[in-house]
């Protein structure tokens, strides 16, 4: 079942001392920050509904908020989300929001992600980091292919 397009943000939704306390703590640097498992037995939100939260709604309010008290000018600024390759150690950077001269968003009639290579940063950007969270696999004979499994 896909997720409704007219429901709120739950994140957003949640009284304004707990949303502040969420968008305080992923403000946060990657590795001073809680996990989300832990945000979420504290404050009763799904992880998924905070990982939501931080993809699709924190860029907007922290551009918001910085728009709204003056601390950051987004004339011909870019929001940029980095994202770690897996196999390779390189890290890829995505294009999500560009802004005019006039500090206004530039509107694309479709959203398609706009792959950048490091060289085209700017020192005017913003960068989002993205980092995954490396567990152990509790069943390895799971990954195995039946032929494999039938070997061991």
């Amino acid at each position: 079942m896909g997720r409704n397009p007219y429901q709120t943000c739950t994140v957003c939704g949640a009284p304004a001392e707990v949303s502040a306390a969420i968008n305080a703590e992923l403000a946060k640097p990657p590795g001073e920050r809680m996990k989300l498992r832990d945000m979420e037995k504290l404050c009763h939100i799904s992880k998924s509904a905070i990982s939501h939260h931080t993809r699709k709604c924190l860029p907007k309010h922290i551009l918001s908020t910085y728009r709204s008290t003056g601390k950051v000018d987004l004339k011909n600024r870019r929001v940029i989300v980095e994202w770690p390759d897996i196999g390779s150690g390189h890290h890829r950077f995505t294009l999500c929001f560009e802004y005019n001269h006039h500090g206004k968003p530039i509107e694309r009639q479709q959203y398609e992600p706009i792959e950048l290579a490091a060289g085209q940063l700017r020192d005017s950007d913003l960068l989002l980091v993205v980092e995954y969270e490396q567990k152990p696999i509790r069943n390895p004979g799971a990954l195995l292919s039946p032929e494999q499994r039938g070997r061991s």
